[in-house]
């Protein structure tokens, strides 16, 4: 996320605020990825207990957070 955050702040004049504004979701979607785990692992020391599993939603969140970064720099790339 890192250096994905530093390529897109080094080229936002040529490829534009889309992608700043990718990669502003991929960190929103990355901190809810990280907020999902903290509560299952939670629940799985019995600290707390959760209704039901979230069937898979944190994986999903993660791939949609990689595709965001990986389409942002293939934008800087091509322009």
């Amino acid at each position: 996320m890192a250096g994905a955050a530093i390529v897109a702040r080094l080229t936002a004049d040529d490829a534009g605020t889309l992608v700043l504004i990718m990669l502003v979701l991929a960190a929103v979607l990355g901190l809810w990825v990280v907020v999902e785990s903290s509560a299952r692992y939670r629940h799985s020391t019995g600290r707390t207990m959760r209704p039901r599993g979230r069937g898979g939603r944190a994986a999903l969140t993660l791939t949609v957070a990689i595709t965001l970064l990986a389409l942002g720099e293939l934008l800087v790339i091509l322009s």
